[in-house]
């Protein structure tokens, strides 16, 4: 009886021996996790829309999950948290509908960022925005605090294996320098009274009669909106930024000449800034539906403007006359004249001024882009750093004189070349 009794004892003994051993590590390690409380910062959600009963986007929010890396998640318990230039496409496919959440962190400096390396983003950003998920996907600026931690995950502690046993994730519980990610958000419901803007201005030419309405009209339009994966990261500085500085550099220009009666030419000028272009050109089919009378019905051409700074070495200039031809051909400037037909089968429309064409309007694009498919036009990468403010002044003087050459009937005009277009207006209008 005193053996068993003896027996029993040392059994207790070795149990509390292991489990003393247990908490004295689970309390030695603990104050050596690296705890830096909590730290707040501003993310920016994956666009979300329906268009003609197709979504695009993420259809979830809110998040409230355990940080993880792209390779130590393994649930939908789990937000992976990495860096931009480390997510690729299959990755991404591998993760949507899968992961809990995915925030990706932008570039310190992206317009310094390497040709290669913009176009693996370009390439992700086109994927992204093509898809659904049910995954929360979310942006975030580059910071210190942000970027710790997404090394502290990457690097650090967390770094195990994704098939941890019980033990190791009890231990790392406590010891491991685990993050949580919570983002208190509403659940997204649909935006029906959205209402889109547009403006749009004239100069009315110089008529003999007396009535302007009689006299042939050009319509120069642009768009406003911009997009990209993320919407509030849509800055736009070339897509569409460079169309509205060039509208409203060549609005500026003829009313100096319009306010000459010697230089009063016999056209009427319109010009319309309109919303919606990211979203098939709502707000231009708008106009056409509902203003288009007020402008005359006398419209000789309508000129888009669209993402003129994209190129240094060429721009496709849908050009609109043999007078204005000769003088874009002297520019030196290598220079494209493109036709595409309209696809009445596809719900988007690939250019602005198509809505103006099927409307028995002759119209044209103007752009540096190489076609409508062009991933450029819709990216968190056109910043106002990387718009070339050179390259937009010199296509705003010739598409200027190109305009003066055709109104005014006459060549080599010469009027705006390296005077009347501002650069320093130009660069002002950029930061704005």
């Amino acid at each position: 009886m005193y053996l068993f009794e003896e027996e029993i004892s040392e059994i207790f003994k070795n149990t509390f021996t292991y489990y003393f051993v247990l908490i004295s590590i689970i309390l030695f390690v603990a104050p050596l996790s690296s705890v830096d409380g909590a730290h707040e910062f501003q993310a920016y959600r994956m666009h979300q829309f329906d268009f003609n009963s197709v979504s695009y986007g993420c259809r979830s929010a809110g998040v409230n999950l355990e940080v993880r890396s792209l390779l130590t998640w393994s649930t939908a318990r789990h937000c992976i948290i990495t860096w931009l230039l480390e997510m690729t496409i299959d990755q991404y496919k591998l993760l949507s509908n899968k992961a809990g959440c995915v925030l990706l962190i932008l570039p310190k400096q992206m317009h310094l960022l390497k040709e290669d390396e913009k176009t693996m983003i370009l390439m992700l950003e086109k994927y992204m925005m093509s898809i659904d998920t049910l995954t929360p996907t979310y942006f975030a600026h580059w910071s210190p605090e942000l970027d710790k931690i997404a090394t502290d995950v990457n690097h650090g502690l967390t770094n195990t294996n994704a098939k941890e046993s019980a033990f190791q994730a009890l231990i790392n519980a406590v010891a491991g320098n685990r993050y949580q990610l919570v983002i208190n958000a509403n659940k997204p419901a649909a935006q029906s009274d959205l209402n889109i803007a547009s403006v749009y201005g004239s100069l009315p030419g110089r008529s003999t009669v007396g009535d302007s309405h009689r006299l042939p009209t050009v319509v120069i339009v642009t768009h406003y909106d911009t997009s990209a994966i993320a919407p509030e990261l849509a800055i736009g500085a070339d897509n569409n930024g460079s169309g509205l500085i060039a509208l409203f550099e060549l609005a500026r220009l003829f009313s100096t000449l319009f306010g000459n009666p010697r230089s009063h030419a016999p056209y009427n000028l319109v010009f319309l800034v309109s919303g919606g272009g990211k979203y098939n050109y709502l707000a231009t089919k708008k106009f056409l539906d509902e203003e288009m009378e007020e402008v005359g019905r006398n419209v000789d051409f309508v000129l888009c403007l669209e993402g003129l700074a994209s190129s240094p070495d060429a721009v496709n200039f849908f050009i609109f006359s043999q007078v204005a031809a000769k003088h874009v051909a002297s520019s030196n400037l290598n220079v494209t004249l493109k036709h595409k037909k309209i696809n009445l089968q596809d719900s988007w429309l690939a250019w602005e001024h198509e809505h103006f064409s099927m409307r028995k309007h002759r119209a044209f694009t103007l752009s540096a882009l190489d076609n409508h498919k062009d991933i450029r036009r819709n990216t968190i990468l056109d910043t106002k750093e990387a718009l070339d403010v050179p390259t937009l002044t010199r296509n705003i003087e010739i598409l200027a004189e190109s305009l003066v050459s055709y109104v005014y009937n006459i060549q080599d005009a010469g009027i705006f070349q390296s005077s009347l277009v501002s650069r320093k207006y130009l660069e002002y209008t950029k930061k704005l």
